[in-house]
């Protein structure tokens, strides 16, 4: 049965149950009204419990459905992005690989070039130096001086 059949049976019993009450009053049998009822409390009470078992049991298995599927598209989320990570990391390798590259050739240019300088401005430093006259300077001659003894 499903669950909108035993609502209504569940309402039909209960519509029983107040006719059942009616004409147990009017004939005052309280016993029968009070089986009648014991007995309609009972099976409302099973009803009810099933239907909250199998509701329990639908919303249960919604809910792991609903996790699953959260887990699926969450690791292809992070899946998708770990591989955009990698491809930028990849990418930014190679940009600095280059510029390393450059940096070198520029540095073995630069070398260069200070060597050169180098060399040029030591030339030059001869030359000058060769035009300008040197005065040799004289020795110094100091002599040892020995202690007498007594």
């Amino acid at each position: 049965m499903s669950d909108n059949a035993k609502m209504k049976n569940l309402l039909k019993a209960w519509k029983d149950l107040k006719e059942n009450v009616s004409d147990y009053v009017k004939n005052k049998d309280m016993k029968g009204l009070e089986k009648t009822i014991k007995n309609l409390i009972k099976q409302t009470q099973k009803d009810i419990n099933n239907i909250v078992d199998k509701d329990l049991i639908s919303l249960k298995k919604k809910i792991q459905k609903e996790r699953k599927l959260i887990e699926k598209t969450l690791n292809q989320a992070i899946q998708t992005e770990i591989k955009r990570a990698k491809k930028f990391v990849t990418t930014q390798k190679k940009e600095i690989s280059k510029l390393q590259k450059k940096v070198e050739g520029y540095a073995k240019k630069a070398k260069k070039k200070v060597t050169k300088k180098k060399t040029k401005k030591k030339a030059t430093k001869k030359k000058t130096t060769t035009s300008r006259k040197v005065k040799p300077r004289k020795k110094v001659i100091r002599k040892k001086t020995t202690k007498k003894k007594a």
